[in-house]
This record gives structure tokens, C-alpha cells and sequence, in this order.
């Protein structure tokens, strides 16, 4: 039995994520790096230095713009932070870098696949389903362990019409339903919430 338990052991040990430095963790809710919930846009000039923090204009959803800031412009570590109403603190910030060094303190990053997420949430989630804007956004994790304030937005390797067509539409879908399973999904895009703001974008933990 001893060398079962040990064996079981060694597994876990192999399943835990290596730590992420603070300087490119993730906490959804709580920071982003160096940026926290409470950050001012001088803070960020203060902990990043003014060459690396440039103000811009961002396109959301549908096209929607909105004024906001970019962390690391134009490489793949760029971070897009949209403030509150006010222009004081972070309200939502996205990382879509392909091989950012961006990740979660479970090692979630952009190009993680569907079983990645799967096993870090500990079950199957929902998402939306494909052909509209919000295509494969997270909408709830069904209870798991990852947080409310976190948005992974998923997309196919291969775009296939015959594979999608079973999951058009806003759904939601489940992430372990055999269509979704074929799509063969990775993350795309890291979206990070601060505050009460998962909660007013239908996020559910």
C-alpha cells in the first residue's frame, strides 16, 4: 500500500502548476501584476515607468470604443485596462497575447485548452456557443474553483461549419458536450474583472 500511496502522491505532485512570479501572476478580482483593484493610472507609471504604459483607444465588443490604457504595448505581454466611470481605478482588464507570460497562480494562460480548464475549474463549465460576438465567452464555472471575476474566451484550432453548427448561437453550451469537445478549444483571451463588474457582465462562479 505504501508504494500505492506514494504513487498517488508523485501524480498530484505532477499536476500542480510550477509558481508564477508576482510580476506576471494573475488574481482575477484582485490584480493583474502590479496593477490591483485599487491602482491609479499614475500608479501604473509609477510601477511600470512611463515608455511602457501608453493611453489609448480600445475596441471591445461589437466594436464597442472605449478610452482606457495599454500595459507593454505592441508584444505579446500587452494588457488593455478599461477604468471605472470615473477614470480612477481598473475595471476590467484583457491579455490576448499568444504566448504571453501571463497566467493564473493555477497556470492558466492564453492557448490553454479546454481539459486545462476543465481540470483547474475541477468540472465542466458553460460557455457561449460560436457565429456572434461573444463567441466561446465563459458564462458560468458550474460551481468550480475558478472565479467570478475571471472571462476566458475560447476559440476552435480549426474553424470547421459542419462542427460548429451544433453549437451556434449565444447557448449557453456546456464545455463537455461532444460538439464542444471536438472543436479542439483554446483560450484566446484572459479577461480580468474587478469589483462588482463580474457580476454585471453575467458572470457567474
Amino acid at each position: 500500500m505504501r508504494w500505492l500511496t506514494l504513487l498517488l502522491m508523485l501524480a498530484g505532485c505532477a499536476q500542480e502548476a510550477p509558481p508564477v512570479p508576482d510580476a506576471w501572476r494573475i488574481e482575477p478580482g484582485r490584480q493583474v501584476g502590479l496593477l490591483t483593484a485599487t491602482s491609479t493610472r499614475a500608479d501604473l507609471d509609477a510601477a511600470y515607468g512611463a515608455t511602457d504604459v501608453v493611453d489609448d483607444t480600445l475596441t471591445l465588443d461589437e466594436g464597442y470604443r472605449v478610452f482606457g490604457t495599454r500595459l507593454f504595448p505592441g508584444t505579446e505581454d500587452e494588457v488593455a485596462i478599461v477604468w471605472d466611470e470615473a477614470g480612477r481605478y481598473p475595471s476590467m482588464v484583457r491579455i490576448q497575447g499568444v504566448s504571453t507570460q501571463w497566467r493564473t497562480a493555477s497556470g492558466l494562460s492564453t492557448g490553454a485548452t479546454r481539459l486545462d480548464v476543465e481540470r483547474v475549474n475541477g468540472r465542466p463549465f458553460q460557455l457561449s456557443g460560436f457565429g456572434w460576438a461573444y463567441a466561446g465567452r465563459s458564462t458560468s464555472w458550474n460551481g468550480g474553483t475558478l472565479s467570478g471575476a475571471l472571462n476566458l474566451w475560447m476559440t476552435p484550432t480549426e474553424v470547421d461549419a459542419d462542427a460548429l453548427g451544433p453549437v451556434q448561437g449565444p447557448g449557453p453550451f456546456p464545455s463537455d458536450l461532444p460538439a464542444m469537445r471536438r472543436l479542439d478549444l483554446t483560450v484566446r483571451v484572459i479577461e480580468v474583472h474587478f469589483f462588482g463588474e463580474a457580476l454585471e457582465n453575467g458572470i457567474q462562479r
